[in-house]
């Protein structure tokens, strides 16, 4: 939690997150069109995982330098790839409920990826460089941009399921104490959520920008606070024509 203990490295009046890009060029370009006629000062920032089905290198060549011509962070699958951890597989700490199909089908997909970006060994030392967290006001509020949870690259505990109990949401209320932010914007968990706790504080998981599902959250300043919005856009035809 180093990045949220020090001074915003940003301030706007819009912040767009996405995380999850999943190496979709549909996707990207919907997002970046969508960026693009918002005006006023504005930031647009990938969460991680803006890498993972773009195994082709020109597709995967393409993302990159897409992205990081915006502002980014680090997910658990541009960790793995940068910086490899013995038997780590994707890295993405998967919860109990996760099936082992899952685990080995993402695994694989891991390997073939990995080789797609050792050929282009030049991009590994800038996903490196990349920070796993972000902090940004937008008006005078703090927003913490992370990718799993606010403890972990690969934390599952903004995930639908976490927040679903009395502890997961005790835990989440002790994150935005110690850390004194009013938003998590994160990622990793594939399936979105927006959850408002005691005082306005906000955990907003857009899931996976790449996948059928909401594809980009909005964060604007409204009189000296902030406005939240999961735009209500799907990307299925992105997807069906991308994936399929």
């Amino acid at each position: 939690m180093q990045a949220l203990g020090r001074a915003p490295s940003l301030t706007v009046d819009s912040l767009w997150v996405a995380g999850g890009l999943y190496g979709n060029p549909l996707a990207l370009a919907a997002l970046v069109d969508a960026y693009d006629r918002d005006a006023g000062p504005k930031a647009l920032v990938f969460n991680g995982d803006f890498h993972w089905f773009d195994v082709d290198t020109e597709d995967f060549a393409q993302i990159d330098r897409a992205v990081l011509s915006f502002r980014a962070t680090r997910g658990n699958v541009e960790t793995e790839l940068a910086t490899p951890t013995a038997d780590a597989g994707c890295g993405c700490g998967y919860p109990d409920w996760v099936s082992n199909e899952t685990v080995e089908q993402s695994n694989r997909i891991m390997e073939r990826l990995r080789a797609t970006a050792q050929s282009l060994s030049h991009v590994l030392p800038e996903l490196a460089a990349l920070p796993m967290q972000m902090l940004v006001n937008v008006g005078d509020e703090r927003i913490a941009i992370v990718h799993g949870d606010d403890s972990s690259l690969a934390g599952w505990g903004f995930s639908q399921e976490a927040l679903s109990t009395t502890q997961g949401l005790a835990a989440a209320s002790a994150a935005f104490e110690r850390t004194g932010v009013q938003v998590f914007a994160s990622s990793h968990t594939c399936l979105p959520v927006l959850r408002r706790l005691s005082e306005g504080r906000t955990v907003v998981n857009n899931g996976a920008a790449g996948m059928p599902e909401f594809f980009w959250r909005k964060i604007r300043a409204r009189n000296a606070n902030c406005a939240l919005s999961m735009e209500g856009r799907f990307v299925w035809r992105a997807v069906r024509e991308f994936v399929y």
